[in-house]
């Protein structure tokens, strides 16, 4: 099908085809997303990950940056990416290999900017092979504005509002609330029932997540993706019900991931993610911040980890089962984990955890914290957790991921900053993250080899086996941390990925993927590498399932 792009007087973008009949498609991104320089837009998250490519920091992207991708901090580092992106080095064919074809999906803005780079490389790839990176070519602006529209556009899938309306238990309301963003937050509980009533106008298909579900639609019956490939429905991840403190079965149990049938190789397994802990938790759930986080207004580093009545009385932690939790209940969440039968039976068989994911409450910003240091709050938030955690496994046992809160707002690694900094310190300090492998790898920006530890340090990615199971042959089980914060895109992650992968399919080994985000993660698996992936674990929505054995391997 051939597309036609026209540019509108108004900046919108609007999709026609020769080939199909009916009203054209138009959209625009202002009066859709927000405003961009307004916190907590659809717009703002869009626009300030899409400026992580601002490499040399003058306020405008250009076809260098955006091909270089996200994690480069010299033009020569980026001259280098482009020259394996026009070349035919392994690394080079792998990066280019992604796709764009995923819808836009709300809270992953990193699809958004993976899309900008490819079709940047796509760009340098027609470029005459002889031209010089510094040719003025390779100058040339690449907007926002324009990126923005033609991602939308050409998914046929934007985020019109119904007017001034929202929604309540009766149905359609008046409403001051000027964009669906506004609207449908996806923190609640209730924005299933949202989206529904929306759904029969077309109303808010962004900040529904019905664009990237029409992709997968698109999809079937032709070019099968990663996440096609592992589909399924195996999940394990918290949610904020109340439940879970009265010892539901919200983890995963007893399964066996070696590959045979020895029974030695049978361990039990605490599958959890996104346990958002709130240091400051007020219990009415009018706290400070509202909406996902309810925070007592006077917070101090002296009063942390307590629950608070509405005139900041101190009293035993209750849950709204809507908000954040407390430290509290992450604890209920452990000590349930011990009071399963599958556990209880079976003292002897050893146990270990992976956490797929964000430690760390919403809503760390300055004005929510009584002026507080963000960065020290996430390092507080992190070393209590990891406390609470080795009072049930040893370091041997953890398996930790970054999620997309746990440093900068989805953006942990992507530059060398200090909260990124503080969250590999206590991993590595913790003894979770070692150099047991004597792996070294290469890094973009730097001429020398890092070890395991010193990779990780920069990325946030790591190989680690998991003990207790002896896998095909006596190979081993390993786990590949993979940090989807990075995106699709990443030199240093791809490139570490494609080496590991090999490392361990010359040793017959198996393997697990854990990567937060469920629309990156699938992807994250090198072509011809399908066949050692025994699970691909994610976290980030907020959505807790029974799991299943495989060929469904994907959970999220």
């Amino acid at each position: 099908m051939h597309l036609l792009w026209i540019l509108a007087v108004t900046g919108s973008i609007i999709r026609t085809s020769p080939h199909m009949a009916g009203p054209a498609f138009s959209f625009n991104w202002r009066d859709e997303l927000g405003d961009p320089t307004t916190s907590e837009t659809h717009a703002e998250e869009l626009f300030s990950h899409f400026y992580l490519l601002d490499h040399n920091s003058n306020g405008r992207i250009e076809l260098w940056e955006a091909a270089a991708g996200l994690g480069v901090i010299s033009r020569q580092a980026a001259i280098e990416v482009i020259e394996q992106v026009r070349g035919n080095s392994t690394v080079g064919r792998a990066i280019f290999a992604g796709s764009d074809d995923w819808g836009p999906a709300p809270n992953h803005p990193g699809l958004f900017v993976d899309c900008v780079v490819l079709k940047a490389r796509k760009e340098i790839r027609r470029l005459p092979h002889a031209m010089s990176v510094d040719a003025i070519a390779y100058e040339r602006e690449i907007h926002f504005e324009r990126e923005i529209t033609e991602y939308f556009t050409s998914h046929g899938c934007g985020d019109r509002m119904p007017g001034k309306m929202t929604i309540n238990s009766t149905g359609p309301v008046s409403s001051r609330r000027s964009t669906c963003g506004e609207i449908v937050d996806r923190e609640s509980p209730g924005y299933a029932k949202t989206c529904a009533a929306m759904a029969p106008g077309g109303f808010c298909r962004f900040s529904c997540g019905e664009c990237v579900e029409q992709a997968r639609t698109r999809r079937k019956g032709g070019k099968h993706l990663a996440s096609d490939r592992f589909g399924g429905t195996l999940h394990g991840t918290t949610d904020r019900s109340s439940k879970q403190t009265e010892g539901e079965s919200y983890v995963r149990t007893q399964v066996e991931l070696s590959g045979h049938e020895e029974k030695e190789d049978q361990i039990t397994i605490l599958l959890t993610s996104d346990w958002h802990a709130e240091p400051w938790y007020q219990m009415d759930g009018h706290g400070l911040v509202g909406n996902a986080v309810t925070r007592y207004p006077k917070c101090t580093y002296e009063n942390e980890w307590n629950c608070f009545e509405t005139d900041g009385a101190k009293a035993a932690c209750k849950v709204t089962g809507r908000n954040d939790p407390p430290r509290a209940f992450i604890r209920s969440h452990l000590e349930g984990f011990l009071n399963l039968s599958v556990v209880r039976e079976n003292p002897n068989q050893k146990s270990v955890m992976f956490f797929i994911g964000d430690t760390q409450v919403h809503a760390l910003y300055d004005r929510f914290l009584n002026g507080l240091d963000p960065v020290a709050v996430k390092r507080d938030i992190l070393n209590e957790t990891l406390a609470d955690i080795f009072n049930y496994w040893n370091s041997s046992e953890i398996f930790y991921t970054a999620g997309n809160n746990d440093g900068p707002h989805n953006a942990i690694f992507v530059r060398q900053d200090p909260a990124s900094l503080n969250w590999a310190e206590l991993l590595v300090r913790h003894g979770i993250v070692t150099n047991s492998l004597n792996w070294t790898y290469s890094l973009i920006n730097s001429t020398e080899e890092h070890s395991q530890v010193g990779f990780f340090r920069h990325t946030g990615y790591y190989v680690k086996q998991v003990p207790y199971l002896s896998g095909p042959g006596g190979a081993g089980v390993f786990a590949i941390i993979t940090n989807t914060n990075l995106g699709l895109n990443h030199f240093d992650q791809q490139r570490a990925l494609l080496t590991d992968f090999q490392r361990l399919r010359d040793r017959g080994a198996v393997v697990y993927l854990f990567g937060h985000h469920p629309k990156v993660a699938p992807r994250m698996v090198p072509k011809g590498y399908e066949d050692m992936v025994r699970g691909i674990l994610s976290g980030h929505v907020h959505r807790a399932e029974t799991t299943t054995p495989p060929p469904q391997l994907f959970t999220q």
